[in-house]
């Protein structure tokens, strides 16, 4: 199988989202997938073209090779890729809506992941006395939702509280082209293992 069809294979198993950890055993599993099919397409022409065989041991090791290469590779990727991403002022600007527990947990999660999406400013509807949490400033109340938005250029919205005001949150993402996030658990749907 020729680089563009194993690419191919990839994108379409999106190993290549940003939000992807790259490390997990769920990405080597598409990795070695996508690494099987390259190998039957490359046996399949070589039989086609040439019609004889070859070494079957040297296709297995070449892509066990391929597979953990291919994977440490999407690794070191994935750090320089986040690094850059966060550099200067980030790509993925974040305005966060809330400041509850799960707020907290969300911004220092991010934070921990070096995610592309930055947490850059927190607005509450209610108020509230906190003048920073995990070392983003919380600016004041939703009054100044416009201005905020435009001011630090955000590009993603995420809602953590006050539920009330979501369709308010949504038809201004609409409005300006921004995208709009929704904790689950604003919702009420709450698991053991909430992923967020």
């Amino acid at each position: 199988m020729t680089t563009p069809g194993w690419l191919f294979v990839m994108i379409t198993m999106r190993n290549f989202a940003l939000t992807r950890r790259q490390a997990s055993l769920r990405n080597f599993a598409y990795i070695a997938y996508a690494t099987v099919i390259g190998m039957a397409g490359f046996a399949l022409a070589f039989y086609f073209l040439k019609e004889t065989l070859f070494s079957r041991l040297l296709l297995l090791m070449g892509g066990a090779l391929s597979t953990i290469f291919v994977f440490f590779w999407h690794i070191i990727f994935d750090r320089v890729q986040r690094i850059a991403l966060r550099t200067g002022y980030p790509t993925y600007p974040l305005l966060v809506i809330g400041t509850n527990r799960e707020a907290v947990r969300l911004i220092e999660s991010l934070e921990r992941a070096r995610s592309p999406f930055a947490p850059v400013a927190i607005l509450d509807g209610k108020g509230t006395s906190l003048k920073e949490i995990a070392g983003i400033p919380v600016l004041g109340k939703l009054n100044i939702l416009e201005d905020v938005v435009r001011q630090k250029k955000i590009t993603h919205l995420v809602q953590c509280d006050q539920l009330e005001h979501s369709f308010n949150l949504l038809s201004l993402c609409t409005k300006l082209g921004m995208t709009y996030l929704l904790l689950p658990s604003l919702l009420g749907i709450i698991q053991q293992r909430e992923h967020v």
